[in-house]
């Protein structure tokens, strides 16, 4: 491990927030809308409720050998070959994740709203403003977004109140009172995209000051209800601006919503400009945590230490990540992709990794004790 210093529950439920959402947020409502019509919303709490069972059970699988990674853990427990294949499924799946929110986000900005600007110019930014954030370590990672969320959380929240203001369909505020199961489940498939990318918890889980793990997974709980309820208000209010018809035809319904804002005043415009802003940073952290962690791994797959192996390693994933544009067509080509791809390989690494984890802690108890008398030596004193 290049790094030693802990960090506290808060930072560590910041971290794992961080580590999800910005894949989805551009498509939400639109492809469960598709699927469940006015019942999206359901499949919304359906998906976020299943997420937290899943977080639930990735928490336990940490906690099972507190000062090991998951991916060490595996590997004393099960065998090196099981090690190393964790190991370069976990990298694979950071990396795609990195490059698929970093492709989606600079061909919002590029179509939306800077349409003279080249891609790559755009996905470079964004790419070595999050190697930049993570060159430090896990420190200035989590110091990084724990500084950064209040004003996320009050332009997200200003933000709503604005955009409350230009609902013209106060009934579809309502639920829908009939539920049906199938679109519902239907629904939930892809709201999953919103959630997926927070097994960030298995890498900074080791590095949370013993004192402060209990509240770590509080503070982790507490992030997800609170994007719950971000969502939530969004789709009620996205819903009930642009109804359902026109929703559904909208390539980027949240950046319709915010144009319809933009275009109002002068000062409402700054505010439109000022929640773009709000959406890059958020883009910047998530790419510094998959960095992050691909430090982390790259690092345990290769068996190395110290900040010059886990640098070389990020600055490699950054290039490799800043070349995939020229490969890419359009963002739109990606939607089927993402719920195709990402979301089943996602919802197979959330289940089965630490399910397997688990079961191999409760067979190999003599083991698991070492592992973390281990574990305490390496890390040192929280």
């Amino acid at each position: 491990m290049h790094s030693q210093k802990r960090i506290s529950g808060r930072q560590f439920g910041a971290m794992v927030t961080a580590g999800y959402l910005v894949l989805g947020v551009f498509y939400f409502p639109r492809p469960a809308m598709e699927l469940a019509g006015r019942e999206a919303l359901w499949s919304l709490w359906l998906a976020a409720a299943i997420i937290a069972g899943l977080m639930v059970l990735m928490f336990r699988a940490s906690v099972a050998t507190p000062d090991q990674s998951i991916l060490t853990t595996a590997s004393r427990l099960m065998g090196k070959p099981v090690g190393i294949a964790l190991a370069l499924f976990t990298i694979a799946y950071h990396l795609l994740l990195a490059i698929t929110a970093s492709l989606v986000f600079s061909f919002v900005l590029v179509n939306v709203f800077l349409p003279n600007t080249p891609l790559w110019a755009v996905n470079a930014g964004l790419i070595v403003s999050g190697l930049y954030v993570a060159w430090n370590g896990i420190l200035g990672v989590a110091r990084t977004i724990e500084a950064t969320y209040t004003p996320v959380v009050v332009l997200s929240v200003l933000a709503l109140a604005v955009s409350a203001g230009f609902i013209h369909h106060p009934a579809l505020l309502l639920p829908p009172s009939q539920l049906e199961v199938i679109p519902i489940l239907r629904g939930a498939w892809p709201q999953f995209l919103l959630f997926i990318g927070f097994q960030v918890s298995l890498n900074a889980y080791p590095y949370v000051r013993a004192s402060d793990r209990t509240s770590a997974t509080r503070y982790a709980l507490y992030g997800l209800f609170a994007v719950t309820l971000f969502l939530t208000l969004a789709y009620e209010i996205a819903i009930a601006t642009l109804g359902p018809s026109y929703l559904v035809i909208q390539r980027w319904p949240l950046v319709s919503l915010l144009r319809l804002i933009a275009l109002e005043n002068f000062f409402v415009n700054k505010l439109g400009l000022l929640i773009v802003v709000l959406w890059t940073v958020l883009i910047v952290l998530f790419m510094a945590v998959r960095f992050w962690c691909l430090g982390e791994d790259v690092q345990q797959l290769l068996g190395l230490e110290g900040v010059p192996s886990y640098r070389i390693s990020t600055f490699a994933i950054a290039l490799t990540a800043m070349v995939t544009p020229f490969f890419v067509i359009n963002g739109q080509s990606l939607l089927p992709w993402l719920s195709q791809v990402l979301v089943v390989f996602g919802l197979l690494y959330l289940t089965v990794v630490p399910l397997t984890v688990l079961t191999a802690v409760s067979l190999r108890p003599k083991k698991v004790q070492e592992i973390r008398e281990i574990g305490v030596i390496e890390r040192g004193s929280p």
